[in-house]
């Protein structure tokens, strides 16, 4: 079995069935059956004291809530999660106490992986909402049914149904081996201060397009690379705003490249001991450990480190 990645579900019960019950009122006034998650412009509420989770929120901030949305069940409980948007930050702060607010991508790893996927959902679905307030056909102002996941046309004319969708995109990992030396991966490189951020290559697919289809369009579109013997890693959800990251690595016969100087504006081959090296210099930075393209460098260095240690 692949490892979950950050932001995987895979800790509570989505519980789609219970998406068809009536959601007339907001949240119950008793706490002790909710777990409520509020959601202030794609921002969450953090503790400032203990071990820094999500905070909470009072069911009396939630009944001024523009949205609420059902994610489903843990310990017996309805996590529900709510857009206070709409409210002052000032009169939700004045309800929760000393807490930080920031955007999910701030904590990057503080969090613990059942909190990160719990919150990523929260944050997915109700920007979802918030940015499909009217129909796509008609114009018409949409109504949330199904307890937050999905959006029916006012128009009696038109009732389109609307679900929440996510982009799939992919992200790379091209290697080269050449007749004479070790193995290399071809990163994207962005200057900064000090050194370079690096990344892999990445894309949205298109219409028609399977994963392998899309990975070699994007790596001859980014690169000029021609790839082969692409392999499925990994996948991860990345509800920023409502992506599906497809993970795999693909093999370079040569080491040319071109970079496309829109997307892509500098990149270059580097061995597993060059990037330790660069790493251990600052004069490299990785990607973090919460992104699939983190996960896919670090397994790839993992893997080339051990064997050449071993030889």
């Amino acid at each position: 079995m692949n490892k979950a990645l950050y932001y995987s579900n895979h800790d509570f019960n989505r519980a789609g069935e219970l998406r068809e019950s009536s959601f007339d009122e907001p949240v119950s006034s008793c706490q002790e059956e909710q777990l409520v998650i509020p959601v202030w412009h794609n921002k969450f509420f953090f503790k400032k004291e203990g071990d820094g989770s999500f905070d909470k929120i009072p069911a009396c901030v939630c009944q001024q809530s523009t949205q609420t949305c059902f994610l489903g069940l843990q310990d017996g409980k309805e996590i529900i999660c709510v857009d206070v948007s709409g409210m002052e930050l000032s009169a939700v702060v004045s309800k929760l106490g000393e807490v930080d607010v920031c955007e999910l991508l701030e904590k990057g790893s503080d969090l613990p992986k059942k909190q990160a996927s719990l919150l990523a959902f929260a944050r997915g679905i109700v920007h979802w909402n918030r940015n499909h307030l009217f129909c796509s056909v008609c114009g018409s102002e949409t109504t949330s049914i199904q307890r937050g996941h999905c959006r029916q046309c006012r128009n009696e004319d038109c009732s389109r149904l609307n679900f929440p969708r996510v982009d799939p995109a992919v992200t790379v990992l091209i290697e080269h081996q050449p007749k004479n030396g070790d193995p290399l991966i071809l990163l994207n490189l962005r200057k900064v201060n000090e050194g370079y951020r690096c990344s892999l290559f990445s894309g949205f697919m298109e219409i028609g397009e399977n994963f392998e289809d899309a990975a070699i369009r994007e790596m001859k579109e980014e690169v000029d690379v021609d790839v082969k013997n692409l392999q499925y890693v990994n996948s991860q959800p990345w509800p920023f705003p409502a992506s599906l990251m497809v993970g795999l690595t693909a093999v370079a016969e040569t080491r040319y490249f071109k970079v496309d100087n829109h997307e892509i504006t500098e990149a270059g081959w580097f061995s597993a001991l060059e990037i330790q090296e660069m790493v251990h210099n600052k004069q490299l930075t990785l990607p973090p450990n919460t992104s699939i393209t983190g996960f896919l460098i670090d397994a790839w260095l993992n893997k080339k480190l051990v064997c050449q240690a071993v030889g």
